[in-house]
């Protein structure tokens, strides 16, 4: 592809830590793109195997190659680090245990060219050791920035910073928060209200690989833990703000968690002291936000006892709830025949 003098640059920020088995074919991917004028931000995290090497090794080959060398402070510093540097008229994301189709940052440039969306979403490869998988959408859709909001807080749309490509000035003064997983969560919302609209693309070009020792491929107490505080930290963001989205912020809590809390009282007594101590993380959101909720949804008095077992933040009350949860299925499920 030869290049205009109008050609955009697009910065493509890489966090590097420990993925020596898959950093090349990531990195080859970038630099293989069809839409050449890149700058492509290496951002060493201070990794122990032969990733800094590879970086380097990489610089010293193509001009467009910036690589960072840092002290570990994890994926969210690491991308951090590389919005300080900078220099693209538009940026995007990728892991480095991840790579993209050779055409997909013109493929996401071309659909925002002459509009005025400031943020454009490719469709994702969900890579796994045995299949490679995605969900096939039929139409591009260009959301408002409203509409984008609440299907990104109802999770009708990825979460994610990586299969995105971004006006560089909706960064300004958005950062990662450093030391908590589940960053994109508490994060990606902030550049999508300061779009007027977001294009979704039908097709897929990121390939995200799910690997069993990745944070993502785990669902151990500090996965939980982490998530359980990044939903609670985006409600009390957005919520005080942008009062209508407050059942979409909810809806993790109410279909997800408390479920799954209750669930591992009743079937797995012996992790009751890890069960606790995420309760007494989300026990008292519920508690504090319960009535407001309830109150907006027009929750069922079965409902509302539900989300009252669980808000006293004891095994027994969420046995109670886990019963509410039951009794209501086994009613609505009654109604259906």
């Amino acid at each position: 592809m030869e290049l205009s003098r109008t050609d955009p640059l697009i910065s493509v920020i890489v966090p590097v830590y420990e993925t020596q088995p898959y950093l090349r074919r990531c990195v080859d991917s970038i630099l293989a793109q069809t839409y050449e004028n890149l700058e492509v931000i290496l951002v060493d995290d201070g990794s122990t195997d032969e990733c800094p090497a590879i970086c380097d090794d990489y610089a010293a080959r193509d001009a467009r190659v910036r690589v960072v060398h840092k002290a570990n402070g994890g994926l969210s510093d690491a991308r951090n680090a590389g919005l300080e540097i900078m220099t693209g008229e538009y940026v995007g994301f990728v892991d480095s245990d991840d790579w993209i189709d050779r055409d997909m940052y013109a493929y996401l440039l071309r659909s925002m060219s002459g509009t005025d969306a400031g943020i454009a979403c490719c469709d994702v490869y969900y890579v796994s050791q045995y299949k490679i998988k995605y969900k096939y959408n039929h139409t591009d859709t260009v959301y408002d920035k409203e509409t984008a909001l609440n299907d990104l807080f109802f999770d009708k749309r990825e979460n994610y910073a990586w299969n995105k490509l971004y006006r560089a000035g909706l960064w300004r003064d958005v950062r990662f928060p450093k030391g908590l997983n589940f960053e994109d969560l508490v994060t990606i919302y902030k550049t999508f209200e300061r779009t007027s609209n977001v294009m979704y693309l039908r097709e897929p070009k990121y390939y995200y690989v799910s690997r069993p020792d990745s944070i993502s491929g785990t669902k151990d107490y500090r996965f939980r833990r982490d998530i359980f505080r990044a939903v609670i930290t985006r409600y009390h963001d957005v919520a005080p703000r942008m009062p209508q989205y407050k059942p979409a912020l909810f809806r993790r809590v109410r279909n997800w968690y408390i479920h799954e809390l209750c669930r591992d009282f009743k079937n797995s007594p012996q992790n009751d002291p890890i069960s606790m101590k995420l309760l007494d993380i989300l026990a008292p959101f519920v508690a504090e936000v319960k009535d407001d909720i309830a109150d907006i949804l027009n929750f069922e008095p079965l409902e509302r006892r539900k989300l009252d077992a669980f808000a006293r933040g004891t095994r027994e009350g969420c046995l109670e709830s886990l019963a509410c949860h039951d009794l209501m299925w086994k009613r609505r499920n009654a109604k259906k025949k």
